[in-house]
């Protein structure tokens, strides 16, 4: 299992910022994103946190299973 490394909730929303701003989100619609996943994240909720980031928006944005241009 790979070692856990911690960062700052800024220092992830800055990284989350910039990745999902590069697959195609406004920035307006990053904060919606981002937000949920700290604030689950800092109350301890690991499930629903920031873990989640990279596999199910991350890939799921690669993949085109997510459409960040969708209204």
């Amino acid at each position: 299992m790979p070692e856990q490394q911690f960062i700052s909730a800024d220092c992830f929303r800055q990284f989350a910022q910039r990745v999902l701003v590069k697959a195609g989100l406004s920035p307006g619609e990053v904060s919606d994103v981002i937000e949920p996943l700290v604030y689950a994240s800092l109350r301890g909720i690991d499930t629903h946190g920031v873990r989640n980031f990279k596999s199910y928006y991350v890939d799921t944005i690669i993949d085109g299973s997510i459409d960040p241009q969708a209204t």
